[in-house]
């Protein structure tokens, strides 16, 4: 307690609503107090924690919902990330952080849960070597990643780069367009449907945001996104999602779940086209209001998602204690499965594929004017 005298304070004398962005000023006056690299390495894991732990409380308390701490955890990894880019620009005397941040999934849905990670792609800024890009990426990660005495800053993920798991770091602008653009298989493309730019010059940040544009808007050959939609499908539904009679808590890797609701509407985002600057959930609000099948998704969509932030704050009893029975869930995810065995399933099934030999491969382009439908 006498480590994190700050957080006990903080919860103690702070119990109102959230606050519209994270105390960034804090945490830099922590930071600069810290004295070592190391020592300011700890300061910015005890001022996340802190954030934390007066965003949960708020939940707790009842002064904040879900959705605004959604907002409020996502705005505090985006500062995260901020405070550890300025620290390592620093502490390797650079004039400036050489990467532009792309944050994917959760974090680019803005819908940030407890335990939620960071996926995060990074682009070189013009000017850089990919070499000093990969160095300052390395450091970036390891300040970020690095089990110290107050925990992570936060867990980072990076392998949904062009060049996998395997591969460097970070991509240079160029290589990010021509790999999305030519090579790209469709399932980088359901990736990049929350993708959005979290740091960076804007000039870089505009430019790749007009490679979005192009992944969502240009018209693609239909029939290859629906095989490939369910073939990646096949496999979640094999390695991840299935059902969990004990564990009634379960919300996201359940059929008619989050995870597969979230799928469905990247797919359906990339089959009708969208606006790369609007928000993830308006993004999908904009075609979704024509889907038949899809009326309603957005209370569905919002409902798991209240399930799941609950569940990983409070555990997995929480439920049972809220009243929440199976019949409720199952109405949820009911109508998410009808959703999605309609607009994937049937249709895939349709085509008469042999499921077991088929292989993806990169994207198919039509010419302007040919998006169905």
């Amino acid at each position: 307690m006498q480590q994190s005298a700050h957080v006990v304070d903080g919860l103690l004398g702070r119990t109102g609503a959230l606050p519209k962005a994270p105390e960034l000023e804090q945490g830099r006056a922590m930071i600069a107090a810290a004295g070592s690299y190391e020592g300011q390495l700890e300061a910015a894991r005890a001022w996340v924690n802190e954030q934390l732990y007066l965003a949960y409380l708020r939940v707790f308390s009842g002064a904040a919902s879900i959705r605004d701490a959604e907002r409020h955890l996502t705005a505090l990894a985006e500062a995260a990330l901020t405070l550890v880019a300025e620290m390592v620009t620093q502490d390797l005397g650079l004039e400036q952080f050489p990467l532009c941040i792309l944050g994917l999934g959760k974090m680019g849905m803005r819908a940030m849960a407890p335990h939620s990670d960071l996926d995060l792609i990074f682009v070189v800024e013009e000017g850089w070597s990919l070499e000093e890009a990969n160095a300052v990426a390395a450091r970036f990660n390891t300040a970020f990643n690095a089990q110290m005495r107050e925990g992570r800053v936060w867990e980072v993920d990076t392998r949904l780069r062009p060049s996998g798991r395997s591969g460097p770091p970070t991509i240079s602008l160029a290589s990010f367009e021509s790999h999305h653009l030519e090579r790209a298989k469709t399932w980088e493309h359901i990736a990049q449907v929350p993708m959005r730019p979290l740091s960076g010059s804007a000039a870089l940040k505009n430019r790749v945001l007009a490679v979005k544009q192009r992944i969502l808007e240009q018209p693609r050959n239909p029939d290859q996104l629906t095989a490939d939609a369910y073939r990646m499908l096949l496999r979640l539904r094999d390695q991840r999602i299935y059902d969990r009679p004990d564990d009634p808590g379960e919300v996201k890797l359940r059929p008619g779940g989050l995870m597969e609701l979230e799928y469905l509407l990247a797919v359906e985002t990339l089959r009708h086209g969208a606006a790369a600057m609007d928000e993830h959930d308006a993004l999908v609000a904009r075609w979704g209001a024509g889907v038949p099948v899809l009326t309603g998704i957005a209370g569905d969509l919002r409902q798991l998602r209240d399930w799941f932030f609950a569940g990983r704050l409070y555990g997995s009893s929480w439920m049972a204690r809220r009243g929440v029975d199976a019949a409720a869930i199952a109405a949820v995810t009911g109508r998410v499965s009808q959703a999605v065995h309609t607009l994937i399933d049937e249709q895939a099934l349709a085509m008469e594929i042999d499921w077991v030999e088929y292989q993806e491969n990169p994207v198919e382009w039509r010419d302007a004017g040919q998006r169905q439908g």
